[in-house]
Formats: C-alpha cells, sequence, structure tokens
C-alpha cells in the first residue's frame, strides 16, 4: 500500500521524501533550492551530468560571459593605467640625473623607447 501513495504523490513530493531520509537537516527551502530553482516562468528542471556536476543554463552561460568580458575590460584598463604610469615616471627619474639606461632598467622599458620620450622633450 505504500508504494500505491507513493507513486500517487507527485515526483517532486517523492524526491523531497527520499532528500530528508538521507538527511534529517534537509528543509524543504534546501531542497527547492537545490533542485527546484524559480525562474519568473514558474520551476525549471535542473540537470546535472554523472559526476553530479549541474549543467548551465542558457542564463548562467550568458552571465558567465558578461563577467569574463568584464574582467578582461578591466583587465585591458589595469594594464594601460601601469603602462602610462611607467611613461608618466620617465621626465621625473630623468630629472632626478638617471641617464636613459637606467630608466629604461628601472621601468622595465626598452632604451629605445626612453630615449624617445628623451628626445621629444629636450
Amino acid at each position: 500500500m505504500a508504494s500505491s501513495q507513493s507513486s500517487t504523490q507527485p515526483s517532486g513530493q517523492r524526491w523531497e521524501k527520499l532528500a530528508r531520509r538521507s538527511n534529517p537537516d534537509y528543509t524543504q527551502t534546501t531542497f527547492r533550492n537545490k533542485y527546484i530553482p524559480s525562474f519568473p516562468l514558474g520551476p525549471v528542471m535542473k540537470l546535472y551530468r554523472p559526476d553530479g556536476v549541474g549543467f548551465l543554463t542558457y542564463m548562467e552561460i550568458a552571465q558567465r560571459a558578461e563577467q569574463e568580458r568584464l574582467r578582461a575590460e578591466q583587465e585591458r584598463l589595469r594594464a594601460e593605467q601601469a603602462e602610462q604610469a611607467r611613461r608618466d615616471a620617465i621626465p621625473r627619474l630623468l630629472q632626478m640625473g638617471l641617464n636613459i639606461e637606467q630608466v629604461a632598467q628601472a621601468l622595465g622599458l626598452p632604451v629605445e623607447e626612453v630615449s624617445r620620450y628623451n628626445g621629444c622633450n629636450r
């Protein structure tokens, strides 16, 4: 008789009962958050690979792509700022009396670039 009751229950309730039996601290909210994520259109079935890792939804893929695009843009801006800071340091180091080779070595720039800057300011 117990099997006929479980077969008449919606599958979500059967899974919830199984989850509670395996882990008594499992709450209904925990079950729903893990297995039935809610989207504006209602509950959506979450699919898992055989190794237990869930497949990403199109929305999650799009969010990750946007995050990666923003991260790459921030990294590009940071690199540009670091390069500009090195170029801005050239005249200060030359005014301190360092020669072109010392400035190039200190800033990690080619001697030709420091020479070009030095030639433009004279």
